[in-house]
């Protein structure tokens, strides 16, 4: 066969917009893969620890903690995902809870000091 029997077809142009998406889809799909092994690695070990997988209030906090888990790493790679509002929300109120928390061993360790400097140790007077 010689080239001039050759049909060209006309180039086909990429559609820039279609190319980042299905980029973006494919990175979306590998970090779910990624949290999905981790999941079945966590489940497993769960189940050997005796953890029933059937209570129902189990499955429902793991649920939403893996889907937390997915965000973080869609973050870290750049992709959008649903729970990002809702991590930064929740990342908000742990810290205040936190620091609340920070604050009142602070009081606690002052509090215990002063008694400790206005009584003495009992060990001490022995």
């Amino acid at each position: 066969m010689s080239k001039n029997n050759v049909v060209k077809f006309p180039d086909i142009k990429i559609n820039k917009h279609q190319s980042a998406r299905n980029e973006l889809l494919a990175a979306a799909q590998d970090a779910e893969d990624y949290v999905q092994f981790m999941t079945d690695v966590i489940i497993e070990q769960m189940v050997i620890d005796g953890y029933n997988m059937e209570d129902t209030k189990l499955i429902d906090d793991l649920t939403v903690t893996i889907n937390m888990l997915c965000g973080a790493i869609c973050r870290v790679d750049g992709i959008p995902h649903f729970t990002h509002d809702i991590l930064d929300a929740m990342h908000g109120e742990l810290q205040k809870l936190l620091d609340e928390e920070d604050n009142e061993m602070n009081d606690n360790a002052f509090i215990a000091k002063l008694i400790e400097d206005e009584w003495g140790d009992d060990d001490d007077e022995q």
